[in-house]
């Protein structure tokens, strides 16, 4: 049965390796129920909380830089360098994690407000760009829907 372990405890290795961590919950999880008494549960376990703390950190980075940049006024734009790119790599690192989906909320907020002053300015055609940019992001937005009727 040592043998079933080691094959399970690779696979968990090479799960952590490729990012995989629901997966190698998954794997712990038969191993635990298997084998209890595996020698290497408390390692692989600790591995496994190890990365689900790094992966944790990773998200909180991306959601604080998204902050940073949305108050510096970076909300979109090219490259990963901006508030929107930020938000959504917290996403993607956590599916549904409440603060990124407010940050882009907070993006879709940022750039209803441009499109409003653009509105203001006379230039409809840059309101739209921006409109449509902030519907990609929160399309149920009753601001974004208060704009659009400007347009």
């Amino acid at each position: 049965m040592s043998q079933v372990g080691d094959v399970l405890a690779s696979r968990i290795q090479d799960q952590l390796g490729n990012g995989d961590r629901a997966a190698a919950r998954q794997t712990l999880a038969r191993l635990s129920n298997l084998l209890p008494g595996y020698s290497q549960l408390p390692t692989l376990r600790a591995n496994v909380a190890a990365a689900d703390r790094s992966a944790d950190a990773q998200r909180d980075q991306y959601i604080a830089q998204g902050s940073a940049d949305l108050r510096a006024g970076k909300v979109t734009g090219s490259g990963n360098d901006n508030a929107e790119a930020q938000f959504k790599a917290a996403l993607a690192a956590d599916p549904g994690n409440a603060a990124a989906q407010a940050g882009l909320g907070q993006v879709a907020e940022a750039l209803i407000v441009q499109a409003n002053a653009a509105l203001d300015a006379g230039h409809a055609l840059d309101a739209k760009s921006l409109l449509d940019q902030a519907a990609a992001l929160a399309p149920k937005s009753a601001d974004l829907a208060a704009a659009r009727s400007r347009l």
